[in-house]
């Protein structure tokens, strides 16, 4: 039966992994900042989250895949609309109070906000690779990137005047997000419900001048309607000048992971208070276009013996495209030359550096000394077998556990004497009724142990 590959983004706190085309899994694991207390609240907190599991060692949380458009593409949308987004993104920051400055920032960042159908929606996602844990986060960061946000929304909407004075001006470091919302509510109304002046008394005199019949309200209009054309005018000519120097810059990370190549978006806006809102990947095989994504990842898995040529080019807040930057892939067929990559693996962390077959072995320390296998085929009596290496010579105690769908676990022990630096083999059996899931575990006192080569045989035997 084929098997389905898992393909993950791994580091040094997370791993993302999708898990199909409508769901991603994002695992974070526990550190000396993110503890199970503060990963405990984030599940209460997170918009869009579909399911959650806290684990010994790591959160996982499972999040659908957002489709939508960013909220800066729309230049088109009324005074009132604006308004209503930027009283969502309250709503839905202010949410996150509960936890850490750092986090909070985090999950307000700009580009886990589109706009699908109308509403404001975040995608769930929390990214904590970049978080820089050390740099001294306060309320005044906080309040910037909110800031930033509004002003962007309102996009200097002559209706939403007071609105971008008070962003403009939102420096007060102990102003809360609540706070603010209260301060939205009190300028709409008082913008809705402007007060009129009466005079009781119409003094009437005889002009000096013979301006009687001269409106000055349409001759305030016509100056006004010069000022603003002659304005128009100078930023386009301004706008072609700098069109060159003030495209985004485009940039990609690349990193490998098994037989597959992942292409990150590093891409940035060369413009102040300007964000990239748009991402255009393209696949072309044999220069033939086979595929479009617009996410932040590009995952290239070859298939064949072609060749492959990746694009991406990005576009800003401003609407300005960058350059196309292309790179070339061609491959052979590396799908088969690593067997671990033949197996759904959960909790595994990879080892490009020391293996015994194709590219990768897993660093059982870097796991946390143990993984998990799923397989569709797996039955009554199942054989595990694969290579051990230490870089100590050790005893090391290898356990492997089947997880049957009624009755509890069985286990099957076997202790491995290990020289150092030199691969063993090592087989075990585990029956019984209807095992879907093995569990492999790893315990010793020194260095690294590594694993490899793995392969699985089941039967109803």
């Amino acid at each position: 039966m084929a098997k389905k590959l898992s393909i993950n983004l791994n580091g040094k706190y997370q791993t993302i992994k999708t898990i199909n085309e409508n769901y991603i899994q994002n695992e974070i694991y526990f550190t000396e900042y993110l503890t199970p207390e503060i990963l405990s609240k984030i599940p209460l907190v997170m918009p869009n989250l579909t399911s959650y599991e806290l684990l010994e060692d790591r959160l996982v949380l499972r999040t659908p895949i957002v489709s939508g458009d960013s909220v800066y593409e729309h230049s088109d949308i009324s005074p009132s609309t604006r308004i209503d987004v930027i009283n969502k993104y309250l709503k839905t920051i202010n949410k996150f109070s509960g936890l850490p400055i750092f986090l909070q920032i985090n999950l307000m960042r700009l580009e886990n906000f589109y706009l699908a159908k109308g509403e404001l929606i975040h995608r769930g996602v929390l990214i904590v690779e970049d978080c820089k844990f050390n740099y001294p986060f306060t309320n005044k960061h906080l309040l910037r990137a909110i800031s930033f946000f509004a002003l962007k929304i309102i996009h200097g909407d002559p209706a939403l005047i007071n609105f971008e004075t008070y962003f403009k001006n939102l420096d007060d470091d102990k102003k809360s997000i609540e706070e603010i919302i209260e301060d939205i509510k009190n300028i709409y109304i008082r913008d809705l419900f402007k007060e009129k002046k009466f005079t009781t008394k119409i003094i009437k005199s005889k002009p000096r001048l013979k301006l009687k019949n001269l409106n000055f309200t349409f001759l305030f209009s016509i100056i006004l309607f010069v000022f603003f054309l002659v304005s128009s005018v100078f930023l386009i000519i301004k706008a072609n000048n700098n069109n060159i120097s003030e495209i985004p810059i485009v940039k990609i990370e690349e990193k490998m992971e098994n037989s597959s190549y992942i292409l990150i978006d590093r891409s940035f806006s060369s413009k102040e208070n300007s964000l990239i809102t748009y991402k255009e990947w393209n696949l072309y095989e044999n220069d033939k276009l086979i595929r479009t994504e617009t996410g932040d990842i590009f995952v290239l898995l070859p298939l064949e013996d072609k060749k492959y040529r990746v694009t991406l080019r990005v576009k800003d807040s401003d609407g300005a495209w960058s350059n196309e930057l292309t790179r070339n892939y061609e491959l052979e067929d590396v799908k088969s030359k690593d067997q671990l990559n033949n197996f759904n693996l959960s909790g595994s962390r990879f080892n490009n550096d020391i293996f015994k077959e194709g590219a990768v072995s897993i660093d059982m320390n870097a796991s946390s000394k143990n993984f998990y296998i799923k397989e569709e085929y797996l039955s009554t009596n199942v054989t595990v077998a694969f290579y051990l290496k230490s870089t100590e010579g050790q005893t090391v105690n290898v356990i492997v556990s089947g997880y049957p769908e009624t009755n509890e676990k069985t286990k099957m022990a076997k202790s491995i004497q290990l020289r150092k630096d030199e691969w063993q083999k090592v087989t075990l059996n585990i029956e019984g009724p209807n095992i879907y899931k093995i569990k492999v575990q790893t315990e010793y006192a020194e260095g690294n142990v590594y694993l490899d080569k793995l392969s699985l045989s089941s039967s109803n035997e």
